[in-house]
């Protein structure tokens, strides 16, 4: 009797997550009496993983694990696996790897060192900062800008580090005060928590109207 040598699909459908997602792994063969077993396994910094070396899953078994990357930079998992039969074939299975890459999930931080009011026309100097390599981050909108012009439109994207010094003009006679929304994300990945936001209040500038009713005196 010749037992056949058993052969492993792996279909990696996600190699690439987000903090807080799914791995979607799928083992498969089409031989009888099949063992696939885990010989390695590396998460790294990666936290929320269960599979260990030694732990064996059959035809159309699934790693379906919620990782979660607490680091500022993407980290690569791996996972190993051989197939053997039941009857012990082959006698040296060799390994196969599959890799998936958890993104970070992204932060960021707003430093508003403009003066607490200004006046039209003088500038912002808000500061946008991110420790997660590679993120971006999305000025989502402004608000409350009826009678202000010169602020940056929406959809603007920053790095770490990048100042905002728009040149503010309040058209209006009172003080107005502008909400700057942001975002973060990092290879498509969001924080999952609501637009950090920071204001800025536009005083006018003053306006005189000297009326002289007697340009001519005796």
């Amino acid at each position: 009797t010749v037992n056949p040598n058993p052969v492993l699909t792996i279909t990696n459908l996600a190699t690439e997550i987000c903090s807080g997602e799914l791995t979607d792994i799928t083992l498969t063969t089409p031989t009888d009496n099949e063992v696939i077993t885990v010989t390695d396994v590396n998460y790294g910094l990666v936290t929320g993983g269960s599979v260990s070396v030694s732990d064996v899953y059959s035809d159309g078994g699934e790693v379906d694990e919620l990782l979660e990357n607490p680091t500022d930079n993407a980290i690569t998992i791996s996972y190993e696996f051989t197939i053997t039969t039941t009857d012990g074939c082959p006698t040296a299975p060799t390994p196969q790897t599959v890799f998936v890459t958890v993104a970070p999930r992204p932060t960021m931080s707003i430093s508003n060192s403009t003066a607490t009011d200004i006046c039209s026309g003088e500038a912002t100097a808000i500061t946008l900062n991110s420790t997660v390599t590679d993120a971006s981050i999305v000025l989502e909108g402004v608000s409350n800008t009826a009678g202000v012009t010169g602020f940056t439109s929406a959809g603007v994207t920053f790095e770490d580090g990048d100042v905002i010094a728009d040149n503010l003009v309040n058209t209006t006679n009172s003080p107005i005060t502008i909400t700057y929304a942001f975002s973060v994300n990092v290879d498509g990945c969001d924080d999952g928590v609501a637009d950090m936001t920071t204001d800025v209040t536009v005083n006018p500038n003053p306006v005189l109207t000297i009326t002289n009713l007697a340009t001519e005196i005796c």
